[in-house]
């Protein structure tokens, strides 16, 4: 039987080991802080009483819907490569796979789902960190441009030292959307040979693979799309699961806790970000007039939501793959 995690994978379970103490203490002095917010306002607590359950299935739905986009985005730039075999229920498997892993250790289930990548279709491994570079900067590039344009529609904002927050926002977007030409620069320092032939290569290579769908004006449109509606799903899950709770949150609202939580998913200092995904987002409630309560409830459910989501997609699609080869075996 093919071992689930290959060796190189396995190495960063025992790797720096500081980094994981200093994690895993972190960890700790934070999930300590929220029990003790909660034992301190236990009135927030409770309003999980308020919570229906037929609002934690609408969510869990959600968010199978919103990692099979997330996977599709990401198995449409795959596919324009010459080499690639795996059908999108295959790469949809391992996608879910590798977020379970990123769900305890991070950037572990990055380098598992480069190794199916690789293992199973041939793709080298700067190719495919090329493509989730690009993938991953699109995403956070319409989720901040959303965020920031929708301030349009809404006559208040908050302010952080004298600047509106939307601004920051905006600021932030305008910079990601930029950052690409950051990778030029990247490109000219290991083409003057300040880094070994071999990471030369590898840097080279990983910059074609994300500059290239840049210019596939029909890619970019329909991963667009994809985005848009994955944004919209995620909206509408934020919105139901905050007003589960009994609180009133307004559009824009949901636009920012959405982007501060894909920062979240994308930077990690605990396992699983413990602890800091759910501060920031209590913060950012905080900032924006909403019980902070109500954004550390919101993180915690949402962790018990996507996990579950993850778990049944993931335990579907091992059940589909092992009753299809059995299948074929009594054929």
């Amino acid at each position: 039987m093919r071992k689930v995690l290959p060796q190189n994978i396995k190495h960063a379970f025992q790797s720096k080991p500081l980094w994981r103490i200093f994690g895993g203490v972190l960890a700790l002095i934070l999930i300590y802080s929220i029990i003790d917010y909660f034992r301190t306002h236990p009135d927030v607590f409770k309003s999980l009483q308020n919570l229906d359950l037929q609002d934690i299935v609408l969510a869990i739905i959600l968010d199978i819907i919103v990692v099979s986009a997330f996977a599709l985005r990401t198995f449409v730039v795959l596919n324009c490569f010459s080499g690639w075999s795996l059908p999108y229920w295959s790469w949809l498997r391992i996608h879910v796979i590798g977020q379970i892993l990123n769900f305890f250790i991070a950037q572990v289930g990055d380098m598992y789902r480069a190794h199916a990548a690789k293992s199973q279709s041939n793709l080298p491994y700067a190719n495919y960190a090329g493509v989730f570079l690009f993938v991953s900067w699109l995403d956070m590039v319409i989720t901040l441009t959303l965020a920031s344009g929708l301030r349009t529609i809404v006559t208040t904002d908050v302010n952080i030292h004298d600047l509106p927050f939307t601004t920051l926002v905006a600021s932030a977007a305008i910079c990601f959307a930029i950052a690409p030409v950051g990778t030029l620069i990247l490109g000219t320092m290991s083409s003057i040979h300040l880094c070994p032939a071999a990471l030369q290569q590898w840097i080279k290579t990983l910059l074609k693979e994300f500059w290239r769908p840049l210019w596939n004006l029909k890619l970019d449109i329909y991963l667009i799309l994809i985005a848009l509606f994955s944004f919209s799903i995620m909206t509408l899950m934020v919105l139901a699961i905050f007003q589960g709770l009994g609180a009133q949150i307004a559009l824009y609202q949901a636009a920012l806790i959405i982007t501060v939580y894909r920062f979240s998913q994308a930077i990690s200092f605990t396992p699983g970000n413990i602890g800091v995904r759910e501060w920031s987002i209590g913060g950012l409630c905080l900032l924006l007039g909403l019980d902070p309560g109500h954004g550390l409830l919101f993180s915690l459910i949402m962790r018990a939501v996507h996990l579950t989501s993850l778990v049944i997609t993931g335990g579907t699609l091992v059940m589909s793959q092992h009753l299809n080869l059995a299948v074929a075996k009594e054929n």
